[in-house]
């Protein structure tokens, strides 16, 4: 399913019904997407459930955001005027990609970071690897 950044309560009303469904529940963002992925992140452990993984890209609004313990993957730049912050909690991996080739007609490194190879396949690997469903606290 595919949500935009001003559908937390029908993203998060998603997420329920898979996790008691026994399903997987991996949540990807970039910018201000990855920053609501991180709410939505948040409410979901704040009802009992963690995710199988949380996926972001440039986060953006904080210095650095906190996390409960869920497996969570960032990619970050830390090389342009708008760089993504950072996570911390147990289970966070932050990774660094700079240098990021922008495809023809794209001007904005931010915006083309999520087309890089190195985080479509980290992301697209992370889902493959990790298909446990979503944990009951």
């Amino acid at each position: 399913m595919r949500f935009n950044s001003g559908q937390i309560s029908e993203a998060f009303d998603a997420a329920i019904q898979a996790c008691k469904a026994g399903e997987p529940v991996h949540i990807v963002g970039h910018s201000a997407g990855a920053t609501t992925a991180i709410r939505l992140t948040k409410m979901l452990y704040g009802s009992g459930w963690t995710l199988t993984s949380l996926n972001t890209i440039d986060p953006v609004g904080e210095e650095y955001f906190s996390l409960p313990p869920v497996f969570a993957m960032n990619y970050v730049q830390t090389s342009i005027p708008l760089s993504g912050s950072l996570l911390r909690g147990a289970h966070a991996n932050n990774f660094v990609i700079d240098g990021v080739e922008l495809p023809p007609g794209e001007w904005l490194a931010h915006r083309a970071l999520s087309l890089d190879r190195r985080v479509q396949h980290g992301i697209v690997g992370t889902i493959l690897a990790r298909r446990k469903p979503c944990d009951p606290l």
